[in-house]
């Protein structure tokens, strides 16, 4: 070979080989711009979904029901912008009939998001189901609601398999460059420029892009494979929403929990007014339902009940959306009332509430016979128990995201419940004694101690309430007035002494009747014990209403230990249940029980001045529960029986506790303090009231301010 030959072959090689290195650097550098195009669209469909998720998980806040006011659900979706301006569709006229899907460019301004756009350029289009959509409203919307959306790709494989649950409720379009015959000229003035076709921007012929679907009908949507858009038949790509993702946001909030949780409020005090009513005996079971709370107790139909039952919640109160959730949330309402009693957690009850939860795996709930089958709704135990009579029920009482799928289980007694506030009943109090200074504009009341004097302030409720057969639940706050230096210098600067929460037999407080076997004359219930005893009635016979002290209960709030008085006071700060006007804290128990593990009379507070923090004493919760017609261990409570060998009552308190305001349904958490105590048969109603003993100064350092008190707020209690 000669040297010319070797250079000319050997140059033709080089540039073979930078031929093929351009080709392949131009191939990589298309790849990676059209990753980089796609790259766009995929970003600017998520964005467009999380905007809509949005949208509907916070529909209340944004909108308003124009009859009722500030009431809407969780879950409606904006119709789409039909003329181009990025405004949905506005609410008059409504965009197409009730229930019926509606197609048109993505409302970008009514979102509050950019005009978004695509690889191509072209801003977004989105479909709405008639489901969704906000306007008009289909008549249920809730977790359950279906879409009408099945996706399939242009090479026919369907990507929304599954349940009608798992059809999309909205569809978000990509609609890439113009293909075929499509043409988009301008019309108007707009930020997307185009025109509102859109048969002129999606791709594979579906009727709803050219013709309105029929109520409730599904449309099937075509998306692009990597093929067709190759060969450019269909280049649109998409992303969709579900039911389920739209309540996977809204489920979370705490307003969505208090909705549910006073629906269920809101029915029970309903049931239980008209559990003995006409065709709610026997075996009467249901669902709730269009005219029906539940089934078969026409009283109760939530339509209707404001007129038609006495003392049921009404439609709306302020700030309450009682009727938007009854309307959207009834199908998962189920009731059951036996010929016998049937026991609710643990508990003997006329009837059974129920709330069947979130879907579980395997349930079903889009056809009128998959909602009327109690699988769909209930799991285990309560499935066998609703469907054959047999077994019991169990389930929590309010609703929480986490256990979202779990069974709501509320009692129904068939007992009118009594309840007394301060919100609606502060101006009823009875201020008594000294030290009382009780505000009506903030409903509050603070006892403190008063200069000069041995007797404690008291807040009497003047009406007795129902208490043997009867579960009586309370709950207040309350903030000490002042810091204490317990344990931090001597003894002598801890402040006292405490207060009560204390109930006494409601029939002694007139004269006649009165317990004359006692050798005191007739008193009422709006006398103060002393401020050694927090104000609170004992057997002392120097302390005022020793009569009724004899038939009572006392939840003390103790701040001081007194360890000359014979009671046993634990060293801390603590809280006790005591019982008749004794307060040893040893009797009943074989020591003086320092833990707080709810197995005694009385639990003490590490550190040792809780409730009187420095700088500053926080506001602390407390809940008290007293369940009447137990046995004598107290393992059995199951109201309303009461007498024979039931007369005992298990009095529970929780201190701090959370969450814990629920009056209609008992608290599941551990008590701090939990007693069991022989019942007075003669105990049929008690009087209550709050009441205060604390000294006026610090007799053994001047220096400390003057006093120590204690403002109670937010009280409730319900008997029933």
């Amino acid at each position: 070979m000669t040297r010319r030959r070797f250079q000319s072959q050997s140059g033709a090689a080089m540039l073979i080989i930078l031929v093929a290195l351009t080709l392949a650097a131009a191939y990589v550098f298309l790849r990676a711009a059209k990753t980089g195009r796609n790259q766009a669209t995929v970003s600017a469909l998520a964005q467009a979904k999380e905007a809509l998720i949005g949208f509907a998980a916070t529909y209340r806040d944004s909108h308003q029901d124009l009859i009722n006011g500030f009431n809407q659900p969780f879950g409606f979706l904006p119709c789409p912008d039909s003329n181009n301006d990025g405004v949905a569709d506005p609410a008059f006229p409504p965009c197409g009939p009730p229930n019926v899907s509606v197609i048109g460019r993505l409302p970008w301004q009514t979102l509050g998001i950019p005009p978004l756009r695509d690889s191509g350029g072209e801003c977004l289009w989105y479909a709405v189901s008639g489901h969704g959509k906000d306007n008009p409203q289909t008549a249920s919307m809730n977790w359950d609601t279906t879409g009408q959306f099945t996706i399939m790709d242009a090479g026919g494989a369907v990507l929304t398999p599954g349940s009608a649950h798992d059809q999309a409720m909205a569809v978000v379009f990509a609609p890439g460059v113009a293909i075929g015959a499509q043409a988009r000229p301008s019309v108007g003035v707009t930020q997307c420029g185009g025109n509102s076709i859109a048969a002129a921007y999606l791709d594979g012929g579906n009727p709803i892009y050219t013709s309105t679907p029929a109520a409730d009908a599904t449309s099937t949507l075509t998306v692009s494979t990597a093929d067709s858009a190759r060969i450019g038949t269909n280049n649109d790509q998409a992303i969709w929403i579900t039911a389920g993702d739209i309540f996977g946001r809204a489920r979370v909030r705490s307003d969505f929990a208090r909705d549910i949780n006073t629906l269920m409020d809101n029915m029970k005090i309903c049931l239980d007014r008209k559990a003995s009513a006409p065709g709610a005996s026997g075996s009467d079971k249901g669902f709730g339902g269009p005219g029906s709370c539940p089934a078969l107790i026409p009283d109760c139909d939530p339509y209707n009940y404001v007129t038609k039952t006495a003392g049921c919640p009404p439609y709306n109160t302020a700030g309450t959306p009682v009727r938007n959730v009854l309307e959207n949330w009834r199908n998962n309402l189920l009731y059951a009332k036996p010929v016998a009693p049937v026991m609710v957690n643990g508990r003997s009850c006329s009837a059974v509430l129920l709330f069947g939860g979130a879907r579980a795996a395997g349930q079903t709930r889009s056809s009128a016979a998959e909602i009327a089958s109690a699988a769909n709704y209930l799991e285990g135990p309560n499935l066998a128990t609703f469907t054959t009579g047999i077994g019991g029920y169990t389930g929590v009482s309010a609703f929480k995201a986490a256990s979202s799928t779990a069974d709501l289980a509320r009692c129904v007694t068939g007992i009118p419940p009594a309840s007394v506030s301060f919100a609606k009943n502060f101006g009823s109090f009875a201020p008594s004694g000294n030290g009382v200074a009780a505000d009506g504009a903030t409903q509050t009341v603070l006892i403190s101690g008063a200069a000069g004097t041995t007797t404690g302030g008291c807040f009497w409720y003047p009406d007795a309430i129902p208490l043997a057969g009867k579960t009586l639940r309370a709950f207040y706050r309350y903030t000490f007035s002042q810091p204490d230096t317990y344990a931090l210098t001597h003894a002598g600067t801890d402040r006292g002494n405490g207060f009560t929460f204390q109930l006494v037999r409601g029939d002694l407080k007139q004269s006649p009747p009165h317990d004359t076997t006692l050798p005191e004359s007739p008193v009422t219930a709006n006398v103060c014990g002393t401020v050694s005893n927090m104000g609170a009635l004992t057997v002392d016979v120097n302390s005022p209403g020793a009569t009724f002290a004899l038939h009572s209960f006392i939840v003390e709030t103790d701040i001081r230990q007194d360890s000359g008085n014979g009671n046993s006071d634990p060293a801390a700060n603590h809280t006790a249940i005591m019982a008749n006007g004794n307060l040893d804290h040893q009797v009943g128990n074989s020591s003086s029980t320092t833990a707080c593990d709810g197995t005694a009379a009385g639990c003490t507070h590490s550190p040792a001045n809780t409730f009187e923090e420095s700088p500053t004493p926080a506001t602390h919760s407390q809940r008290i529960e007293i369940e009447t017609g137990c046995n004598s261990t107290c393992s059995s409570c199951n109201p309303p029986s009461h007498g024979g060998t039931n007369s005992y009552a298990r009095i529970r308190t929780w201190v701090d506790c959370t969450d814990c305001s629920d009056t209609l349904n008992d608290f599941p958490e551990t008590p701090n303090a939990q007693r069991c105590i022989n019942l007075d048969l003669k105990f049929n109603s008690a009087f209550f009231g709050f009441t205060g003993g604390f000294r006026a100064s610090s007799t053994s350092n001047p220096t400390d301010p003057p006093y120590q008190g204690v403002t109670l707020q937010d009280f409730i209690l319900l008997s029933q």
